[in-house]
């Protein structure tokens, strides 16, 4: 996110990350820790769902991929300009885990225009999809500042392709 603000500075950026956090607990507290950061005094609210590595473990994607478009569909039916980014990869996924993300990744990325603004697709950067390599997964799950910098254009590319405010 750093890389982001750096390159567009005219931002307010809000991290609502915490750790082991799943989509439905993000769904719960969209009112409370959401939900304010927006302001309506903005040209735009844009709000990145970047989340699912902690979903995916022994979930199906039919049941994730509904907590996605809900979440999206209530941020911006409030003035949010939601962007989708999918799940990246993880060594902690077993087979199953790996179709279900698959799966899911599919139906965010059809899905998208139905419920978000934009799908910033860090998966076409090709060192996203080897989390054993510790230069990009120093843990095999959290993306390290070099793969961060590798998907800065992309999100900057999904923030420019939003629509302008008049």
């Amino acid at each position: 996110m750093n890389l982001l603000q750096a390159q567009l500075p005219d931002y307010v950026y809000y991290n609502f990350a915490q750790n082991g956090a799943q989509i439905p607990d993000v769904v719960n507290q969209y009112n409370t820790e959401v939900a304010p950061s927006f302001n309506g005094s903005r040209s735009q609210n844009i709000l990145f769902i970047f989340m699912g590595t902690n979903d995916i473990r022994g979930q199906l994607a039919s049941v994730l991929y509904p907590q996605y478009v809900s979440l999206s569909s209530t941020a911006q039916s409030a003035g949010f300009l939601p962007i989708i980014v999918p799940v990246p990869p993880s060594t902690t996924f077993n087979a199953s885990d790996e179709i279900q993300r698959g799966l899911l990744n599919g139906m965010l990325q059809s899905g998208w225009p139905g419920f978000a603004e934009a799908y910033a697709n860090i998966l076409s950067v090709p060192e996203t999809n080897d989390p054993s390599n510790p230069v990009y997964y120093p843990d095999g799950t959290h993306p390290s500042n070099a793969l961060y910098a590798l998907w800065e254009p992309v999100m900057q590319g999904a923030v420019q392709s939003l629509p302008v405010a008049a």
